[in-house]
């Protein structure tokens, strides 16, 4: 095989992107190593050096890049003297870091690995490997390797991961065991037929998303993961990026996930609400129904949101932008306001007389009602929350 082809060392090889690559363009290179790095001034050099390495022992053509990602250190001249291709992408995100350096790669196939020293780039034959088993996205899992002491916080280790994954694997039907490991590979030529988009943390799950909804197939390694050096910081918030992932997978799940209990609890409200012989049959059935028609309007703001995340459609942003503006929300709240008082002389006039009487039925459907319009107006000021975040960054 021929001697690989690395990238030259010293700071002229920090460069920004210029263009989107060609997918129709045949790669070439072998391999292409990605490393994301916000300030990670102890540990990029060491990263870089550890991924040619790996490269230049299996004789392969490849180079390594990093994407700076507005680091405050030294990390981008310090990547560049240890022989990696540093592209400087100054809008912050995991996932955009990543977009851009999938961007700029060519090799045939991109291992992608965090700049933390808590992946081990030795994996790559492993890899190639299963690339060479016919795999288009193989995805490190840390769970069927081995996690080192102090690498994994206990609530990420047995909460959050396995929560995260299962939820997946429900959804998508995927098996994979570790869904959000940082070490991964994939196709180049997948690439197109993913059409990532995201700029945060969800883009963990994206790549395995869409590599299922695109037929692409997916394998796993055991990896070994470290602890981080002392000094060196994890840039994943918990709690928020857990919620953004939970959310996004939501997203992008199949519309019967959410439309057959909504269209069942409507259902049962009906009944109750209409016909039901008990006064506490009216009362569950309005909470059906409300329980049943949040369900049912969060299909369409969590496609809304899907629209919004994708990072090239400002369009959209525009349009949640307009439809939630002041105007729109105090009028929502108005109208709620109006119908809740209406709904609490209704129901208070039928208590005075019978429970069971058309004027309660018809005030506990309008208090569902009401539930859903708040709901309705919390769902559109998170979308709007995000559009606004996210703004510009197209």
């Amino acid at each position: 095989m021929a001697v690989p082809t690395l990238p030259r060392r010293g700071e002229d090889a920090i460069r920004t992107p210029e263009r989107d690559p060609d997918p129709e363009i045949e790669p070439d290179l072998d391999v292409s190593i990605v490393i994301p790095c916000l300030d990670e001034e102890g540990t990029i050099a060491g990263c870089v050096a550890e991924a040619r390495g790996a490269i230049e022992r299996n004789r392969l053509r490849g180079d390594v890049i990093v994407v700076d990602n507005g680091s405050t250190d030294r990390s981008a001249e310090l990547a560049a003297a240890a022989g990696a291709t540093v592209v400087v992408e100054p809008r912050r995100g995991y996932g955009r870091a990543y977009l851009t350096g999938l961007d700029v790669a060519r090799g045939r196939f991109v291992l992608l690995g965090d700049g933390d020293a808590t992946y081990d780039f030795d994996e790559l034959p492993r890899f190639l490997d299963a690339m060479n088993d016919g795999a288009d996205l193989v995805l490190g899992s840390r769970i069927r390797g081995r996690i080192m002491p102090g690498a994994m916080p206990w609530h990420h280790r047995w909460i959050g991961n396995p929560a995260l994954t299962g939820l997946l694997n429900l959804l998508f039907r995927t098996r994979v065991s570790d869904a959000h490991c940082g070490l991964r590979m994939v196709r180049r030529s997948a690439l197109r037929r993913m059409e990532l988009r995201s700029t945060g943390m969800e883009f963990a799950s994206e790549m395995v998303i869409k590599a299922k909804r695109a037929g692409l197939r997916i394998a796993e390694r055991p990896i070994t993961y470290s602890a981080r050096p002392d000094g060196s910081r994890s840039k994943l918030r918990s709690l928020p990026d857990g919620l953004r992932h939970v959310v996004y997978l939501l997203a992008w799940a199949p519309t019967w996930v959410f439309l057959a209990p909504a269209a069942a609890m409507l259902a049962a409200a009906g009944v109750a609400t209409g016909w039901g012989p008990a006064p506490g049959d009216v009362v569950a059935g309005s909470l059906l129904g409300a329980a049943g028609g949040v369900i049912a309007q969060s299909v369409i703001w969590l496609r809304v949101y899907r629209s919004v995340a994708d990072d090239r459609n400002e369009r959209a942003r525009w349009r949640v932008r307009r439809a939630v503006s002041p105007g729109g929300v105090a009028g929502v709240i108005a109208v709620a306001a109006a119908l809740g008082a209406f709904a609490v002389a209704l129901v208070d006039h039928g208590h005075r007389f019978r429970l069971m009487s058309e004027d309660a039925r018809g005030g506990f459907a309008l208090l569902a009602l009401v539930v859903c319009l708040l709901a309705a107006l919390v769902f559109g000021l998170g979308v709007r929350w995000f559009a606004d975040r996210t703004a510009g960054r197209a």
